[in-house]
């Protein structure tokens, strides 16, 4: 215990030590790692996120259209590009202002027009990553406020168990894991994303497979249930009573039959909403701790960019958005 807390004071002081009497462009590149890292873990988890939603496994219980779910994937994988790209910017700016950091102009070796790149690019880059950053934390908060307003469309409706049971089957028969050939025509790849609209189960009749009791077992890999579902797609008579088959529903339910959980929303859009959450408070840490940093440092004047009333509109608007100004 002793040596992890020796070791967490000298990390301490030599942290100290580097944001006191290094160039003040350390900060920025601490500022800009520290985001990097951040980013990164951001980024792999909204990953993780789009990944159990496309592939059908992870999230069942929700009621949604495929084409709520094809917007949902859409608004998803949008965040991973700008989430992606801000990552790029901070990286190369946290290696930019670490370079900066430790030698002057006069000590580089490199040739001059290489050197003015390097400075332009380290001088206008922050901005475009802070509009970047602007732009991300705006799309997380209308997600979060459209998920509240249009709760339908983020598929906050749950089905019951008895339902789920169906939704798994359907995934199945798409999947080509049903244990008999079946009567049943897959149009595009992507209808598998249908099995979890309630009308796409009563339409195809594979809501027959839907549990009739909690405690029963009604699977499409078991033969007796599958040459039944092949007679039921062949407008076949199926006697839904024998022993083999007396765990499926059998038939479309009635109109008073429940096949949702009212109580409860879905598993994938308490993810949703954890997900938009999380994301707007990351976002606006991130923010914070950028005006803190810049509030708390003067940088050199050679990246300085001071207030001038000759400057167009588009760098009037762009300087809040960076550490230089």
């Amino acid at each position: 215990m002793g040596g992890v807390l020796r070791q967490c004071r000298h990390v301490f002081v030599d942290f100290r030590l580097k944001w006191q009497r290094r160039r003040y462009l350390w900060r920025a590149s601490f500022f800009y790692n520290c985001v990097s890292w951040v980013l990164i873990v951001g980024i792999a988890l909204t990953f993780i996120l789009h990944y159990f939603i496309t592939k059908f496994t992870f999230f069942v219980n929700y009621n949604c259209s495929a084409r709520s779910i094809k917007h949902i994937t859409y608004y998803i994988v949008a965040q991973m590009i700008l989430i992606g790209t801000i990552l790029i910017i901070t990286i190369l700016l946290g290696r930019l202002c670490n370079l900066f950091s430790n030698y002057s102009l006069v000590n580089c070796t490199y040739s001059k027009r290489f050197i003015d790149v390097l400075g332009f690019t380290l001088k206008w880059l922050p901005s475009i990553g802070g509009v970047l950053m602007g732009v991300l934390i705006t799309i997380q908060i209308i997600g979060l406020i459209w998920n509240q307003v249009n709760t339908r469309q983020w598929c906050v409706n749950r089905f019951n168990e008895s339902a789920v049971n169906a939704v798994k089957n359907c995934r199945l028969i798409h999947q080509g894991r049903a244990a008999c050939k079946l009567d049943f025509k897959v149009t595009i790849k992507k209808e598998i994303r249908n099995c979890n609209s309630a009308m796409y189960l009563s339409k195809k009749r594979i809501i027959y497979l839907a549990l009739s009791d909690d405690d029963e077992e009604c699977n499409i890999e078991d033969v007796s249930v599958c040459n039944a579902m092949q007679n039921v797609f062949t407008n076949k008579e199926v006697d839904w009573h024998v022993d083999q088959l007396k765990g499926c529903l059998g038939r479309l339910p009635k109109h008073d039959e429940a096949l949702f959980d009212d109580r409860n929303p879905s598993d994938l859009y308490r993810y949703l909403v954890l997900s938009n959450i999380a994301g707007i408070i990351i976002s606006t840490l991130i923010i914070v701790f950028f005006y803190v940093v810049r509030c708390i440092t003067v940088f050199d004047a050679i990246i300085y960019q001071p207030v001038n009333a000759n400057d167009n509109m588009c760098i009037k608007l762009m300087r809040p958005l960076t550490l230089w100004a």
